[in-house]
């Protein structure tokens, strides 16, 4: 559940509340001709089935008979059951009973209330399920709605936390609307939504501590500044190695496959390519993220060998448990370099794509983070093949060592084309 309010610029609470009923899943009572911008303004519409009054609850309509009305919501996939046993009506007694609509959102709960150290009213809301309905839904709603009324909707609160995937959803919601790439980091479309939202509007939104499960690619290397990282690689201990820098390598082929796709874009000239340029570009941020995690995993991988060396081996029981965890080790520090191998596969594929389908002034960009994504990769394999040296499973070797082969034979077509693209354009 995401515990949500938007405020508005009044003091009023039945104002608030006017808000709320029209965005609630529960809805609020029907109302005829109100006498002003607020619905509640309006005369109350009741069934009265013995004077043949049978309003709809959905367009407010006045039927003469429950048949013509049943056929009337039939239109609408619904029934009279339906509607109102929802608001705890029984059809077969109506008499008198108020015409009840529904909200404009499922799964949203919603009421007006003033909060007095903000001097301000707010529509306090509860989200009970963002993938139906999500923060961006209710606020834009509440926008249209409260102008109407001559409000405004000056920002909106996120009260405890917000799922990740609820705020990226609404930040790539306010990009596409806008016309601009969601393929950009997730910082810039978290970023985004909190701009759009506007939940900073009564208090600083400091998305670190406010919103729940974003996947993080800064680890103790990836967080270091770019100075302290190479002085971190050129000291005399084992790890970072050629595995950390090749997963490096593969992050930064990404990161221009991206730019190149979002550059694209944003070229007016370029623009019936933007639904495959932003697939680019989304794709390349994803495989981005995964690579420079793969930087502090393959550190982490080779010190588990190292731990496992360290074993006693005085017995023959030790030494036995001592080589299952070299072994181990040894599989972990193969499996990791051989995802960074096949990841940098796919960045090779984005960067020829990049290519061939990316602005022409883009193109060296495009060519380099081919190069440095097959740089990677043979990096990359490089570390699975000295460390494949140290299993005993030969079955396993020879799996490993096949997978190998087809990656590079991959790559080898992929640079070549790529290479073939970059000679058409900078040779003419």
């Amino acid at each position: 559940m995401i515990a949500y309010n938007v405020n508005l610029n009044t003091r009023d609470k039945s104002q608030a509340n006017d808000l709320a009923m029209e965005i609630r899943e529960k809805g609020r009572a029907v109302r005829l001709d109100p006498k002003t911008p607020y619905y509640a303004s309006g005369k109350l519409l009741r069934y009265l089935p013995s004077e043949g009054i049978w309003p709809s609850g959905i367009t407010g309509e006045i039927f003469p008979s429950r048949d013509l009305l049943e056929q009337h919501l039939k239109i609408h996939d619904t029934t009279l059951a339906n509607e109102t046993s929802f608001f705890g009506q029984d059809p077969d007694a109506l008499e008198g009973e108020m015409v009840m609509k529904r909200g404009s959102f499922e799964h949203c709960r919603a009421v007006g209330w003033v909060i007095p150290e903000y001097g301000q009213a707010q529509i306090s809301i509860n989200l009970t399920d963002f993938h139906v309905t999500n923060m961006h839904h209710v606020v834009d709603a509440c926008r249209t709605l409260a102008s109407v009324r001559g409000l405004a909707v000056t920002g909106s609160e996120v009260v405890g936390v917000v799922p990740h995937d609820a705020i990226i959803e609404s930040g790539e919601h306010y990009l596409e609307t806008q016309g601009s790439s969601r393929g950009i980091p997730i910082a810039d479309r978290i970023e985004t939504a909190i701009q759009s939202l506007g939940l900073s509007d009564i208090a600083p939104f400091e998305a670190e501590k406010s919103v729940l499960g974003t996947p993080s690619t800064k680890g103790t290397l990836t967080g270091l500044d770019v100075a302290d990282f190479v002085d971190e690689v050129s000291r005399d201990s084992p790890a970072p190695g050629g595995g950390s820098i090749a997963a490096l390598a593969g992050s930064l082929a990404a990161a221009l496959s991206s730019m190149v796709a979002n550059l694209t874009f944003a070229k007016r000239k370029f623009r019936k390519r933007r639904p495959q340029m932003e697939a680019l570009s989304i794709e390349a941020q994803t495989i981005k993220d995964e690579l420079l995690r793969a930087v502090d995993q393959d550190t982490a991988a080779f010190e588990a060998v190292i731990d496992a060396m360290r074993l006693p081996q005085g017995t023959a029981e030790q030494k036995e448990l001592r080589d299952r965890a070299i072994e181990s080790g040894y599989r972990h520090a193969t499996e990791v370099p051989l995802t960074t191998a096949r990841l940098c596969q796919q960045v090779m594929a984005l960067a020829l794509r990049a290519t061939e389908q990316g602005l022409p002034s883009g193109i060296t960009d495009a060519g380099t983070a081919c190069w440095m994504a097959r740089a990677g990769l043979e990096g990359a394999i490089l570390n699975v093949r000295i460390n494949l040296l140290e299993i005993t499973d030969q079955q396993w070797r020879n799996s490993v060592s096949e997978k190998i082969t087809l990656i590079q034979d991959d790559a080898r077509s992929t640079l070549d084309l790529c290479q073939k693209r970059l000679e058409e354009i900078l040779g003419s």
